[in-house]
């Protein structure tokens, strides 16, 4: 099966919206694992949502991670 990275983005997307464990995971304490691609949608989504407002870079770092926990507890960060 071909890597769909764009794919992959949303359906963490979802998951992250339904609190998944296992999506949180995979993007916070294994994000450097991730596709730059796949952390570059999620970061947009997180922007879009007002959970990010840092550069949109495909790099994992601690703002992403804040951020994708932010998300998923509902915690805005970006003001």
């Amino acid at each position: 099966v071909e890597a769909d990275p764009l794919r992959a983005a949303g359906l963490y997307w979802s998951a992250l919206a339904g609190k998944d464990p296992t999506a949180l995971d995979r993007l916070t304490t294994q994000i450097a694992a991730r596709d730059p691609v796949v952390v570059r949608e999620v970061q947009t989504r997180l922007q879009e949502a007002g959970f990010f407002g840092d550069r949109i870079d495909g790099i994992g770092g601690p703002n992403t991670v804040e951020s994708v926990r932010a998300f998923v507890l509902g915690e805005v960060v970006v003001e």
